[in-house]
């Protein structure tokens, strides 16, 4: 009776043990948020996986978030505060402007902490699907219109509106036309989404996997049906917009124009206190902030991910002179919009109109 009793209390002893060592639950919620923010602002240099592993990461040298040592600390308080500050001298700057709320951040540096300790990321429930809605168009143009728009966003800036590889960079990259010229690697639909997939070895021609350009295999072959149209009617299709008309012709900015705001001298930045509140700095927080600081001053290294081999430049200030994009509303919109031909400055095509109105009149009225 007493071996009976004896060999209860010692396992009661030890069951209290293992119980008091268990880890806590992980917090799924605020995991999953911080899987999300992850995946837009930090998968394009450390990769989805946090291992680097991108055709971003590995030339930006961008740190292994399984094996390389953090040099601010690897708890989640220090992970936060590294978003929060960033890394002075390295490409790590502070995501502030991306991710204001410190829960956003915390939630962020809670996934990076697991992915440290785990070395990959948790398993998060599916979510159950709703039944999507009878299709009212067609497929097929539904496809090319996803594929338009995602053309435009990540391919236009070499291969041309109209895949002739005509503009400044284009032909500075020597890419290639997609109405004459041959593809190395065929040009049928499957072609084309396994060259988006796995790049072109040799040439300016990178993948497209990573997490800001086309993560998804339906992505990849949406832009491929597009591409294919272009290569086959020499030209891209006519689609109607889903309210049934024809989409308008935007002017473009003229290269004159680019050629003058590309050989300024560099300016010296009028430092403001951006006021941290309103629609139009929430656009530009989220749009312009990374590139051209919180607070416009610039001076941020960046990596032309256009060129190749890479270079490196620091970004211009806003503001140092009140030039026509901050003068001219038409203007503006094409610079915000479609970028600088032949320049550094990218487009940001997917603002709806209200959104460039909203950051106009918040960067107008910085210089008024």
């Amino acid at each position: 009776m007493r071996k009976i009793w004896v060999a209860g209390a010692v396992l009661a002893v030890v069951s209290l043990l293992v119980l008091q060592a268990a880890p806590p639950a992980p917090d799924l919620a605020k995991l999953k948020k911080g899987h999300d923010l992850y995946e837009q602002h930090c998968a394009l240099c450390h990769g989805p996986k946090g291992d680097a592993d991108t055709p971003v990461g590995k030339p930006m040298k961008a740190r292994n978030l399984l094996a390389d040592p953090f040099k601010q600390g690897e708890s989640e308080a220090d992970i936060a505060k590294t978003l929060e500050a960033g890394v002075p001298g390295t490409g790590m700057v502070a995501f502030t402007a991306q991710l204001p709320a410190p829960e956003d951040r915390q939630a962020v540096a809670a996934y990076v902490a697991y992915l440290r300790q785990h070395k990959q990321a948790p398993e998060f429930a599916e979510a159950p699907v709703a039944a999507a809605p009878a299709a009212k168009a067609d497929p097929a143009m539904a496809k090319l219109r996803k594929g338009r728009d995602f053309y435009e966003q990540q391919c236009s800036l070499c291969h041309g509106a109209k895949g002739d590889a005509d503009s400044p960079t284009g032909k500075a990259l020597k890419a290639r036309n997609f109405v004459a010229d041959p593809f190395k690697q065929g040009e049928s639909e499957a072609d084309i989404a396994k060259t988006l997939e796995t790049g072109v070895p040799g040439t300016g021609m990178v993948a497209f996997t990573a997490a800001s350009q086309l993560p998804t295999p339906e992505d990849r072959q949406a832009v491929a049906a597009y591409v294919a149209y272009i290569r086959q009617h020499k030209k891209p299709p006519v689609i109607e917009d889903d309210s049934g008309a024809e989409p308008e012709v935007e002017a473009e900015v003229t290269i004159s124009y680019a050629m003058k705001l590309l050989t300024r001298e560099p300016r010296e930045a009028i430092i403001k206190d951006f006021p941290k509140q309103g629609p139009g700095y929430e656009v530009y927080a989220r749009n312009c902030a990374s590139c051209h600081g919180a607070n416009g001053e610039g001076g941020i290294a960046v990596k032309i991910m256009a060129s190749a081999p890479y270079e490196r430049l620091k970004t211009n200030a806003i503001f140092g002179h009140n030039g026509p994009w901050l003068k001219d509303m038409d203007t503006f919109t094409l610079l915000v919009t479609k970028g600088l031909p032949g320049g550094t400055m990218p487009g940001a095509g997917t603002l709806t109109k209200k959104e460039v109105a909203a950051l106009y009149q918040y960067m107008k009225g910085l210089v008024e």
